[in-house]
């Protein structure tokens, strides 16, 4: 149907389907706006229960008028086949939500208001929904929630909530039939279904409105623990724990749940219907009511101190700066595994640090010192710190700290500067609050000039002896597993540090840092820092498989020395899913997460892998999480690749936004043009970066863009070079603008490939718009079976591995 005008809609996309409707993304030629339509398929379309549930969705949501119900627009039929016209939503439904685990309590709370709001406005119209759900809740891109699918709502008298007095005949049942579709048609459908229905309705017994707050009770315990309270393998199990068996308490599976939140998830889930909430609107009051006691010491005397130190939430640092960053330094130079995983992080940028001096030898320092701090606050769990990449640009012009931390999207930003005089080096630090522009803390610190290790324990000394005492921390810890010992060695290490990432600068900085480890093997920063340039080596210059194979060695020294270097760790498990170790690399990305809850970093990169797994959504929650623990860092810029694969290509934007005028941003902006239809735009950005993409690429696109066919051969040395690169993702996107060209066997070479070196890109080709000249032939089927097979095992090996 793609393409097709059906009534006054043009059809664009299809957004998916299941046994109940099949839905496309459409524009309102009358309106000019984008909709959904959801239509019955084809296999349904003659059966009369199911033409009466699309009826019936319609009429029961478009009485309604709510911001958290899906709006319906419009009811039709086109040749014979009724549909709804409704709202077009961006997000992702709780269900997929959920797969990545439970909600954090405050995001938990504020959803399940606005639901419970929702079912009071239904049930005051006389509306039962019967089929409330995670698969039926939408979580939009503003994490508002909309109750979808009125399917198998049941109209009532408003407001009731007293049983019907018993039917007889055909009525005597109030178990919906389309249960039994969903059986014959989608299987296993009906238990995700099954599981969240009310003893009442498990009975067939006649439903008030009081059904929907058993299974709101049901999702709200799903959302607090990640699991369903009643779970079997068949539907007779379910029902029977329905009917006769009381779930697990919440708070024992989730240990900081807030008590109240588990009593009120207990009340909805009682099997007397006369013991559980009696209407929505008591639902809805007792979770505004612990909302507000959430925000004051109320809430903090139902859980342990030291689980109540860990739920900070972000809008309780915004509103006290200066208390959160007492606890976040109070961790400064305490060890990793000390901290407590913070359900948010408190982001900061470390600016490169001002010469007021004449001695244009020690300029590296700009970089050098301010790269070591940075590295240091990397120990403290609360604090999200800004890559130094992030923020070298801010050398070159007269820093201002405050405009900087607003262009950065930091809450704080520490500046600095230095100064030699004679034999003696000034190094004086500061921390301003962006929002305020108050500063915060001061600090100078006086050491000989050429000893920069002596330099290093001054700023240390200052930090432990001043700031720390008058936040109240202990001061005799230590942060890094090790620490510098040869004042050569570190001196090499800083000059390579403030050394750019580009290909001349890092082939200077590897002679440095190679002598540097010589003199000194046990520094673990030092290794790090080599596994980093080796690896830009290997990628990105001509230091090819040897420099690849000698970064992995550095970054696993690094690790033996420190394991609490996340950063060395991320890198290792991106090279080895670059390399084709997807299953390797898939469970350390999980173990990552695990040890490191509240880290940014660690979600990046599980995101990063989950990509490659094909598992889109876990990615993108995965890198959602990563976005919110640390918003505004550059280094999440890859998660727009994610987003469009799963064809969100505005929120892939979001993070390509984080990069804003890079090369890199240039490049993902092309392939969202490309796919969104606007050719002419995507050639204008090349057109505009030839220095990047090269000449001869550039006349290509201009062909392949414009619609004509490439000359021959044009291709060749593209798939070639393309061959030859270790990594399979560029070989995927590669594959698809080969496919947009016209050169199905070039396209359909390197999708193999892809697939073959584990970037398991299903069910990105299903939908990537690139991939529509060859999707129909025989060899793309079986590249995507390849693809799901591989992805079948990896799964349910990742499976075990987590349990």
């Amino acid at each position: 149907m793609i393409g097709q005008t059906v009534s006054h809609y043009r059809i664009l996309e299809k957004l998916g389907g299941g046994g109940m409707g099949v839905v496309f993304r459409a524009e309102d030629l009358k309106l000019g706006r984008q909709v959904a339509l959801k239509f019955l398929p084809d296999t349904l379309a003659d059966h009369p229960e199911a033409l009466e549930r699309i009826r019936r969705e319609a009429r029961a949501a478009s009485s309604l008028q709510h911001p958290n119900i899906c709006t319906i627009h419009d009811v039709d039929e086109h040749e014979g086949r009724p549909f709804i016209a409704m709202e077009l939503l961006t997000g992702e439904t709780l269900a997929q939500r959920l797969a990545s685990g439970p909600l954090e309590p405050g995001i938990l709370i504020d959803v399940a208001i606005q639901v419970a709001d929702a079912l009071e406005a239904a049930h005051a119209r006389g509306i039962v929904h019967r089929d409330l759900k995670p698969a039926n809740l939408f979580l939009t891109s503003r994490g508002e929630p909309k109750l979808l699918d009125f399917g198998l709502a049941k109209q009532t008298e408003p407001g009731a909530t007293a049983p019907h007095p018993p039917a007889t005949g055909a009525h005597a049942s109030a178990m919906p039939t389309a249960v039994v579709l969903e059986q014959l048609t989608s299987p296993g459908t009906a238990i995700g279904t099954v599981a969240y229905m009310s003893p009442e309705q498990a009975r067939g017994e006649l439903l008030d409105s009081r059904t929907d707050l058993f299974s709101f009770g049901a999702v709200l315990y799903e959302m607090a623990t990640g699991r369903q309270p009643f779970a079997g393998r068949t539907s007779a199990v379910i029902f029977d724990a329905i009917l006769n068996r009381p779930p697990e308490p919440p708070a024992q599976i989730t240990r900081d749940l807030p008590l109240e939140l588990a009593r009120i998830i207990e009340t909805a889930l009682e099997k007397d219907r006369t013991l559980r909430y009696q209407s929505a609107t008591e639902i809805r009051t007792d979770l505004k009511r612990l909302k507000r006691d959430s925000d004051t010491s109320r809430m903090s005397q139902q859980v342990p101190a030291a689980v109540r130190k860990r739920r900070i939430h972000p809008s309780w640092i915004a509103g006290a700066a200066v208390l959160a960053l007492l606890a976040a330094l109070a961790g400064w130079l305490l060890p990793r595994s000390s901290m407590p995983a913070s359900s948010a992080q408190l982001s900061l940028a470390v600016l490169p640090f001002q010469n007021l001096g004449t001695d244009a030898s020690l300029d590296y320092l700009s970089y050098a010192l301010p790269d070591e701090i940075a590295t240091t606050l990397s120990y403290v769990p609360e604090l999200a710190v800004r890559p130094m990449a992030s923020t070298r640009k801010y050398a070159s012009r007269e820093i201002d700290p405050h405009g900087a931390g607003k262009e950065l999207q930091v809450a704080r930003v520490l500046a600095g500067h230095f100064l030699r005089e004679g034999e003696r080096l000034e190094v004086a630090i500061e921390v301003i609050d962006t929002a305020s522009n108050r500063l915060v803390w001061r600090a100078s610190s006086t050491s000989p000039a050429d000893d920069l290790i002596a330099l290093r324990r001054e700023i240390s000394a200052r930090i432990r002896k001043e700031l720390l005492p008058a936040l109240g921390a202990l001061s005799s810890s230590r942060g890094a597993s090790t620490q510098p010992a040869s004042a050569e060695a570190y001196g090499l290490f800083l000059r390579a540090s403030a050394l750019s990432s580009d290909p001349k600068p890092t082939s200077e900085a590897l002679p440095l840092l190679e002598r540097a480890v010589e003199l000194d093997p046990s520094y673990a920063p030092a290794w790090r820092e080599l596994g980093r340039r080796l690896y830009y080596s290997g990628t990105y210059a001509d230091g090819g498989p040897r420099a690849l194979e000698r970064a992995t060695s550095a970054y696993k020294k690094a690790l033996q020395l420190d394991p609490g270097l996340t950063e060395a760790a991320g890198s290792l498990i991106t090279m080895q899913v670059e390399g084709g170790e997807l299953l390797a690399a898939l469970r350390r990305a999980d173990d990552l997460v695990r040890q490191n809850p509240g880290d940014a970093r660690s979600y990046f990169t599980l995101g990063y892998v989950l990509r490659y797994a094909g598992l889109l959504d876990a990615s993108s929650n995965a890198c959602r999480t990563a976005l919110k623990l640390d918003p505004g860092n550059q280094g999440w810029r890859s998660c727009s690749a994610t987003f469009i694969q799963l064809g969100d290509y505005r929120q892939a934007r979001v993070f390509t936004e984080l990069d804003k005028g890079s090369d890199y941003a240039a490049m993902m902006e092309m392939a969202i043009l490309t796919r969104e239809g606007y050719p002419a735009k995507a050639l204008e950005i090349i057109s505009k970066r030839t220095d990047v993409f090269g000449k001869p690429f550039h006349s290509l696109m201009k062909d392949c863009l414009e619609g004509k066919p490439p000359s021959e051969g044009a291709t060749v040395p593209f798939v070639a070079a393309m061959l030859a690169v270790r990594d399979a993702e560029p070989k995927y996107e590669m594959s698809g603008l080969m496919a947009r060209c016209g050169d199905r066997d070039a396209a359909l070479r390197l999708l193999r490939r892809v697939v073959e070196e584990n970037f398991l890109a299903y069910p990105a080709m299903d939908r990537d718009p690139l991939f529509a000249s060859i999707r129909s032939t025989p060899e793309f089927a079986a590249i995507q079976k390849l693809a799901i097979d591989k992805q079948k095992a990896i799964v349910a090996a990742r499976s075990g591995h987590k349990d």
